[in-house]
Parts: C-alpha cells; structure tokens; sequence
C-alpha cells in the first residue's frame, strides 16, 4: 500500500451515568447509561464517518440469597459499542494504491532472482479501485450508518460449599447486533442508476472505490457518477444485494468454577468452559486467512465471497480446562503453576471462486479463500486442529531480611509442547484457476515454545 497525504485522525469521547439500589438487604441492582462519541478523519481533516449519539444501557443484579455471602445469585446485562479504528482511514479515506496484475516470465535473473521476459496478460486490478486518489469524503460511508453494537447477557452463582472450598457456574451469551465493514459491489447500485442513467451507472461501475456499511441492514451511499464529482444519494435494501444471509454472530459459554480460597498455604482454582461461537463474520476482522485489516476486510465485498460463510467461526474452541494456584513451601518460598488444556480451532478449506459462480468475474482479485471446496465446502468442514495442553510454572522467592522484595523465575510451556495452531486452508493457487496448492492444510503456526522470565519487584506502602 502506498499513502498520500498528512496523517488522518480520530477523535473519540464517552460519558457514563450508575446507580445502585439496594432493593432489599441481601439484593443489590445497578443501572448504568454509557455514551460514547467518535469521529475519524481523512488526511485533509474532513470527516469520513461520525456518530455523535452512541446510547449503551446498563444493567447488574447481585443477590446475597442466604445473608451471610455464602451463596450469591447474579445476572448482567448490556449492550456494547465499538468505535471504527484509525487504520481504516489510513486505508480507505487517504487514497492508497492496492493494485494487481499477473504476468507470464520466461525465466529468472540468476542475480536477482528478477523475472525475465514478462508479458502482462490482463490489465492492472484493484478489487477497491484503490489506485491512489484520495475519494470524496462523503462517499467513505452509507449516510445512515449505524454503530458497531454487540448485546451481552450473563447469568450465574457462586456457592461456599465450606469454608476450604467454593464452585460456582455461568452462562454467557453475545450477539452482534450490528456491524460496520466495507462492501465493493457496484452492481446494486449501478442497476438502480441505470434506470434513469446508463451512462451515470457506467461510470459508477468503473470508478466506485466502495463503502463503509451495515450488513444485513438497508444502506443509503452517496456515489459518483461522473468525471466532475456529481454525487447522487442511492438507498440498496439488503436484498437487493443477493448475499445468502445477513449478519449473524452468536456466543454462548457455559462456565463452570472450583475454587480453594487461600488457606492453609495454598490456594488453587479450576476453570472449565464450554462455548460455541457460529456465524459468518467474526466481526471487524477475518482471522480465517489471517487478514488483519480491522473494519475493512474482505467478508462482505462481494455476496460471492460468502457462500457456504456460516458455521463454526475460526477462534471457537468448544472446551476449555484451565488451572493454576500457588502453594508456600516456606514463609519465604513458594511454587506457583498455571494449566491450560484447550480443543483445537476449526478447520476449513478455501478454495478459487469456479467460473460456474463468478459471472462477474471479481474471484480473481481475491485468490483461494472462498467456502467452494470440493467435498469440503463451508466454514469448518474439516473438523477441528488437535488439542493444546500447556503447563507453566514459578519459582517466588520472598527474603524476610528484605520485606518488599520479590523475586520470581517464570517458566512457560515447560513440557515444549508444540501444537499447530493454525493451517493454510487454501486449497488453489491463487489466480491458477484449479491448480492445487501444494501447501494447502500444511501447518503455519505452532505454540510458542519453552521460554523463561526472571524479575525482581519491590513494594513499599507508604
């Protein structure tokens, strides 16, 4: 990417209101506003996007059933905003050049390994008409864009079985309500121009560098349609199009607790979670090929690019144990350890878009990370990577003839276990039609392996 221009910003602020009523002597509910503003904007400080009014209400429960804090019931709920990142003005607002274009060679420079004998064989692509022109601010977003905006829900207790031991259970669960990403299908929109302008719906078709907008949800964008900069406000409906589904996203954990409070020199806890994380948009970035653009990823830029999309979303482990404690040997020395034995991420496989599904001609721009493979096609198909077990301890020395001072050797991953973590799931290579990968479901990344830490830390109340 090449930028022009001065440095975009992005200006945020928010306000919150609480307050707690003790409803009865042993229930505690507390209510809670949370609005939050922000601004970003392009390299001429002109504003890209605003939202001025982000209202997230509040609400907590917290029940001592028995009086004694023995037993405790409590429940939240709420909703949560997120604000559009800087980078998405460096990329989309301040006129970045992203462009393509494939070549056949004869041969290789022996010295530097440069390509002889290119001949280009198609024109130069760029899936976002990024060709380093900075857009018309107005243009960067749908005029009616809503909030990043996600609903969360917990229910839960926590029980004092005796006074050496407490258990406790949760559930969790999340929805995204609504999403901002950017879509670069002119097709909608030129359909709807060309009904009073053909030549207005050419130019669109030809020049629109797309848009940031609210899957699943009816968008109004101002557009170009000419050389001198004439906009025209066109509203799509969401059916207009032609993705299979809108946006969907959904969290659920059940969360189960063993806790040994800090007695008799120890003190220890298990954790084990179960959770389930479906959908098709993980929501402002695409972890499947490692795509780390926030807001401006490729999920909904075309409806071609989410066939077969819904499924078990990428970082989903369904089982989660984690463990970890500390035990003093003396008043001086102790040993602390931390467990963590957690299932796989699902596994998939991408693939070329096949000519039989892309009329328009756009799955070359993308490569090999469309749900369209042979026998394999959807999120997830391939069931689920091995499992990752780690084991970390400490070493903690605490010198009485030196109160204040704390010495501690860490040791991560001390078995060097090595689990793959993630995989190339692209099955083709790119631009080659069905050629195959030869990598493809090859391992990419491990745990990290043993390593050590040795601090010293001194605190002193004053």
């Amino acid at each position: 990417h090449q930028l022009v221009g001065s440095t975009p910003q992005v200006r945020q602020a928010a306000q919150y209101i609480e307050d707690r009523f003790q409803v009865t002597k042993n229930l505690l509910v507390t209510f809670g506003l949370r609005n939050e503003q922000f601004k970003n904007t392009n390299q001429d400080d002109k504003p890209i996007i605003e939202k001025k009014r982000q209202l997230a209400p509040r609400f907590s429960a917290a029940w001592d059933v028995q009086g004694d804090a023995s037993l405790k019931v409590f429940g939240t709920a709420g909703r949560y905003h997120l604000q559009i990142p800087a980078n998405l003005a460096v990329r989309f607002a301040g006129g970045s050049l992203n462009t393509e274009r494939y070549y056949t060679y004869t041969g290789v420079d022996p010295a530097t390994g440069a390509p002889l004998g290119i001949v280009p064989i198609g024109n130069v692509y760029s899936p976002n008409n990024e060709y380093g022109v900075p857009p018309d601010p107005r243009t960067i977003a749908a005029t009616d864009i809503k909030s990043n905006t996600q609903d969360e829900f917990t229910l839960g207790f926590e029980k004092a079985l005796n006074r050496e031991w407490n258990v406790g259970f949760r559930v969790n669960y999340r929805k995204l309500v609504s999403s901002i990403d950017d879509v670069s299908d002119p097709r909608p929109i030129a359909a709807k121009l060309a009904k009073t302008s053909q030549a207005e719906a050419d130019y669109l078709s030809n020049n629109w560098h797309g848009a940031l907008f609210n899957p699943g949800r009816s968008n109004t964008f101002l557009v170009p349609v000419d050389a001198q900069g004439t906009l025209r406000k066109v509203t799509v409906n969401w059916d207009e199009w032609g993705f299979q589904e809108g946006l969907k996203r959904q969290y659920m954990a059940l969360d189960f607790m063993v806790e040994h409070p800090f007695r008799n020199g120890w003190y220890g806890k298990i954790n084990y979670t179960w959770a389930k994380s479906t959908g098709n948009t993980e929501g402002q970035q695409k972890s499947d090929n490692g795509q780390a653009d926030v807001g401006f990823t490729s999920v909904w830029d075309f409806p071609e690019l989410m066939v077969n999309s819904n499924g078990p979303l990428p970082n989903t482990r369904r089982h989660t144990i984690k463990a970890y404690g500390v035990y003093e040997l003396t008043p001086e020395y102790a040993i602390s350890g931390n467990f963590l034995a957690q299932s796989g991420r699902p596994r998939s496989c991408t693939a070329n878009l096949p000519t039989a599904l892309d009329p328009a001609g756009i799955g070359g721009g993308y490569g090999s990370i469309f749900f369209v493979c042979p026998g394999a096609a959807g999120r997830g198909a391939l069931g689920n990577l091995p499992w990752d077990t780690r084991l970390d301890l400490g070493f903690i020395y605490r010198p009485q003839w030196m109160p204040g001072i704390t010495a501690k050797l860490d040791v991560y991953n001390i078995l060097n276990k090595q689990t793959v973590t993630s995989i190339n799931e692209e099955l083709n290579v790119r631009g080659a039609g069905s050629s195959v990968n030869g990598l493809s479901q090859q391992e990419q990344n491990y745990t990290a392996p043993r390593a050590m830490t040795f601090s010293v830390q001194y605190n002193k109340k004053f």
